[in-house]
């Protein structure tokens, strides 16, 4: 008998390691699907920024387009203008030098204008290409 209570000792010890073994597995366990969590919310934060960066970009190359665009007609816009003043200059009766001077000097004010718009948008990095 006494070898028989000296298996069931050994049996309850080992049963005992194996058990506190397990509790430290499972608080691992449980450690692990904290920090699985704490990973994916912070995956949804980066994806939720990462898509809002997606839909600025896209509103400033439509914005950048559109600038372009309109800067292109204001341009020939100017060009035609331009255009017509010299012809004015050279009818006789229409325009007087001085009429021709201040619409002209206006034009200049508006070319600067332009200029100033487009190396302002420019600065601000809407032309870059991509």
């Amino acid at each position: 008998m006494p070898t028989e209570h000296l298996f069931d000792i050994i049996k309850k010890k080992k049963v005992t390691g194996i058990e506190t073994r397990l509790t430290h597995i499972e608080t691992d366990i449980t450690g692990i699907k904290t920090e699985m969590t704490d990973i994916k919310d912070t995956v949804n934060r980066i994806e939720n920024r990462q898509n809002a960066i997606f839909e600025q970009t896209a509103g400033l190359i439509e914005f950048r387009t559109g600038v372009i665009s309109t800067l292109q007609e204001i341009n020939e816009n100017q060009k035609s203008i331009s255009e017509v003043l010299a012809s004015m200059k050279y009818k006789s009766g229409i325009c007087g030098d001085a009429q021709y001077s201040v619409v002209q000097d206006c034009w200049k004010n508006i070319e600067q204008a332009v200029r100033l718009l487009f190396f302002s948008l420019l600065f601000h990095g809407l032309f870059v290409s991509y």
